[in-house]
């Protein structure tokens, strides 16, 4: 699980005054249909292309949890074919809790995740799941993420060295193993993180010799086009190979975009 910043997104004011002008409508409803007083539940208004659209982007386009890439899928409507992804906004702290519809996090952009259906199914994933005590990590708060490290040799995540011995961290990381597919997703990102590292090496290679003899210059766009080539074939785990990408580049002075 790699931190995503959702601060970052171009549109951030507008979307959260758009949220906070639903959330004035929609708050009371939910709230109302809590208390069973309302039959049926309100319009999940969070699923509308404004608000999901700029969360899919903010997170690449991958789960939150996991990491791996949400498709697209067509569908019908009248006439027209209408293009909708397969991910799905989570709400970190689950709607229908009191702390959610005390606190507005109903429509509350800091509390969306975008998730995978596996990560967030309500029988076998993360869902609804919620204790106050004991939440799994959140993508989204730099500190939870940080508990984690991702070990190459084995394509998962497991917990910082200066954490083994904090019981709360352990049992964080257990509900979050269990609730989501972080590591269930290890062989496939365990190889494309070879590969890419793989590439970057020889990025990083052919960058010095062109530096010498302009003959391996061609060598070097080549292999930055293999890059953006193998990542554009293999969308999962965005942040993650990301994060790959600017630490080795970075170390070698080479500009990348």
């Amino acid at each position: 699980m790699e931190y995503i910043d959702n601060t970052i997104h171009p549109d951030i004011i507008s979307i959260k005054n758009k949220l906070q002008q639903i959330s004035d409508i929609e708050l009371p409803k939910w709230v109302s249909f809590k208390k069973k007083e309302r039959k049926s539940a309100p319009d999940s208004l969070w699923t509308s292309d404004e608000i999901r659209n700029p969360l899919r982007e903010t997170f690449h386009n991958c789960c939150g949890y996991c990491g791996i890439a949400t498709d697209v899928k067509e569908i019908q409507e009248g006439d027209e074919i209408k293009t909708i992804p397969t991910g799905q906004v989570d709400h970190y702290i689950p709607k229908m809790e009191w702390k959610a519809l005390s606190e507005g996090l109903v429509y509350d952009w800091d509390n969306f995740v975008w998730a995978c259906k596996d990560c967030n199914d309500n029988t076998t994933g993360k869902g609804s799941y919620y204790n106050e005590i004991c939440m799994i990590f959140k993508p989204t708060d730099k500190q939870d993420t940080d508990y984690l490290i991702y070990v190459e040799e084995h394509g998962t995540y497991q917990v910082r060295k200066d954490f083994f011995d904090n019981e709360l961290i352990q049992n964080r990381f257990k509900i979050t193993i269990k609730k989501t597919m972080l590591n269930a997703r290890s062989e496939k990102r365990k190889y494309n993180y070879k590969t890419v590292k793989d590439l970057l090496l020889s990025i990083a290679q052919y960058k010095k010799l062109s530096q010498k003899k302009s003959k391996f210059e061609k060598h070097f766009d080549n292999k930055i086009s293999e890059l953006n080539n193998f990542l554009k074939a293999h969308p999962d785990f965005k942040p993650l190979m990301l994060l790959l990408i600017t630490n080795q580049l970075h170390e070698n002075q080479i500009t990348y975009s």
